[in-house]
């Protein structure tokens, strides 16, 4: 009698189991996490630069082809507006460059938006040569 008790428990736990298996494994949200999912899709990237120790900064963006676009002496601060198809993993950059004057302490602020959120503020200070400010933002990450 023992053997028989000490069968249907092993039984009964074996087939609990595999129900419970069952159940859990055919759910509708069995598909695989796919980070690409979404893309290509429209955004709206905006650069911002400013600085609080000089007027004109040399700024480079990635422009609405994906290339960079490159300005020189451009006044502060400075804004730019990029509408693109963008693809997954894709990366904006802005850079922007101050020369330093007599050694004083220079700095620049470069902030990247997407769809009007904020995803990245840096701030950069130098007092050598020159003070540069980067930024970049990657797509999906």
């Amino acid at each position: 009698m023992k053997m028989k008790n000490l069968k249907i428990s092993i039984f009964s736990v074996l087939l609990t189991f595999f129900a419970s298996a069952l159940f859990i494994g055919c759910g509708k949200d069995d598909k695989p996490y796919d980070p690409t999912a979404g893309y290509p899709k429209d955004a709206t990237v905006r650069y911002e630069v400013s600085s609080t120790t000089n007027n004109t900064a040399s700024v480079t963006y990635t422009n609405e082809t994906g290339e960079d676009t490159s300005i020189e002496s451009v006044a502060l601060p400075f804004t730019k507006e990029v509408k693109k198809k963008v693809e997954f993993a894709e990366i904006f950059t802005l850079l922007s460059s101050i020369p330093v004057r007599n050694n004083e302490s220079e700095s620049v602020r470069v902030k990247v938006f997407v769809d009007n959120k904020l995803v990245e503020d840096k701030t950069a200070s130098s007092n050598s040569v020159s003070v540069v400010g980067q930024a970049r933002y990657q797509f999906g990450q």
